[in-house]
């Protein structure tokens, strides 16, 4: 059966607003908490500030025979944050200063019953979510103080350069847990609780209840887990309200549902714990998977139920050619993602294993080789984490081509114009003409000035004037041309 959760006419509300009123006047440090003191880190604020959704979280409960009850709770405050935010770390205290109690949370210690939070990095936000303990039935405040410390790329003074630096904020809010009574529908601004009693409770009873409730939770150290395509991931279940040596009804129920189906993502169990259990599995290698999991509790029954997500990290194919040619500079593009948890680097190598080049990071860089690897071929690896990721790219290093007679130009009835191509750097200058071959009626002369030069491809185009030797014979002849290795081209007649 429901139960039945007292309904309270209109006016009462302005009573609650009038108690909320009092209530922000007797929280001491309410005011203060909102008005941070200036510190140095507030000259950085430009670059990177914290500040909540929400000042006052409020929970409204009574009491019945039943128990206690919830009328609402505001459960869940956003923490926003600015800048060109890299890295953060989440630091909050929850503090209760009636009964001296102390509890902290950040990403080494999430663990908690009524207290956690989650980030959402792609939003620059994080989660925070909370759960009033039923410490007794009387009303407290917990003043939460949210400490962030980040990894913020600023500007360099007087360029465009950016730089990585270490930037620190704070923001509060509170949490107000509030007792109405059922039968009038008022705020209870006293208790008939014992107060001296009340204020001698010992301050472990604030972490007791977290061990002793007999509510069934799960909360994962992650609850996005994202890393490189393909890869081995690891997110550990941390289990509350039962001993897993002890308590389990039957093998935890562990499952990967994979979007689509055919990504690839495994899930297994590694070990259990303690009061976790330790999963691990193979990235999915496109789209995206959820983990689900499921317990039984023995002595009652009671299962939960939770899940969290897989989202993989694809790396595209690297730039690159697969076929270059001495002292000719290319780039390569390695094409890893942007992501600051990884060490990323690239190596050329021969096929005997030789180092030819060494590249960090995600930049493209630059490679070029001499005539002393014409022939042969090179290994292009990418590496993540000191390790080799995908496949070996194979690098041929070929030797120029010949020259080509490119086009034959007819100007008059006895003179046209022939465009010749070279290719490469020989002795370290311009792989040039050294030679002409001309068979039949013909005679040439090279046009200096209408020499053009590639740069980038390193090819070099000479133009000649061919004229008849002799004007009263037919004006044919075959021609080819040689560069300054010794190479020579194709024979080229005219007419055709």
């Amino acid at each position: 059966m429901k139960k039945k959760i007292p309904s309270y006419k209109k006016n009462v509300e302005i009573y609650f607003i009038l108690y909320l009123a009092a209530l922000m006047l007797l929280i001491p440090d309410l005011k203060e908490n909102n008005k941070p003191s200036q510190t140095s880190a507030d000259v950085n604020e430009d670059f990177f500030r914290i500040y909540p959704e929400k000042n006052i979280l409020l929970a409204r409960l009574y009491l019945d025979s039943n128990g206690v009850n919830f009328i609402s709770i505001d459960s869940t405050n956003i923490i926003f944050y600015s800048g060109n935010v890299q890295q953060i770390d989440f630091d909050f205290q929850i503090q209760n200063k009636e009964l001296n109690q102390l509890l902290v949370l950040n990403k080494n210690s999430n663990l908690n019953n009524f207290f956690k939070f989650a980030e959402n990095k792609d939003l620059n936000l994080a989660y925070f979510y909370w759960k009033p303990p039923i410490l007794d039935k009387r009303n407290y405040v917990f003043n939460v103080k949210v400490n962030a410390s980040a990894l913020v790329k600023v500007p360099i003074s007087k360029s465009n350069e950016f730089q990585l630096k270490k930037l620190e904020a704070t923001t509060y809010f509170d949490l107000v847990v509030n007792y109405f009574d059922p039968k009038t529908g008022l705020p209870m601004i006293t208790s008939n609780q014992d107060t001296v009693r009340i204020a001698s409770i010992d301050s472990s009873l604030f972490y007791s209840l977290n061990r002793n409730t007999q509510d069934l939770f799960v909360n994962f150290e992650k609850d996005q887990v994202s890393s490189i395509a393909g890869e081995n991931w690891q997110n550990t279940a941390f289990i509350i309200g039962m001993d897993l040596a002890r308590d389990l009804g039957k093998k935890p129920e562990i499952k990967i549902i994979n979007t689509p189906e055919n990504n690839s993502g495994t899930v297994s169990i590694q070990k259990i714990q303690g009061n976790s259990i330790i999963l691990q599995g193979r990235m999915p290698l496109f789209g995206s998977s959820k983990v689900k999991i499921k317990l039984l509790r023995k002595y009652d029954k009671s299962t939960i139920e939770d899940e969290f997500s897989l989202s993989p990290i694809e790396i595209k194919e690297p730039e690159y050619k697969s076929v270059i040619y001495p002292y000719q500079t290319y780039t390569i593009k390695p094409n890893f993602p942007n992501s600051l948890e990884h060490i990323y680097s690239c190596r050329i190598k021969s096929v005997d294993g030789q180092i030819i080049q060494n590249s960090s990071g995600n930049i493209p860089f630059s490679l070029s080789v001499d005539k002393a690897f014409i022939g042969k071929t090179l290994m292009f690896e990418r590496l993540i984490d000191n390790k080799n990721y995908g496949k070996v790219y194979q690098i041929k290093v070929q030797d120029y081509p010949p020259p080509q007679i490119a086009q034959l130009q007819l100007v008059s009835t006895n003179k046209l114009k022939i465009l010749a191509n070279t290719f490469g750097i020989i002795e370290n200058r311009e792989n040039s003409i050294k030679n002409i071959e001309i068979i039949g009626n013909a005679k040439y002369n090279e046009l200096v000035g209408q020499t053009a030069t590639n740069p980038v491809n390193l090819v070099f185009t000479q133009v000649f004037e061919i004229v008849p030797l002799n004007q009263n014979e037919k004006f044919s002849f075959k021609i080819r041309v040689q560069d300054q290795r010794g190479i020579w081209s194709e024979f080229v007649q005219f007419p055709e």
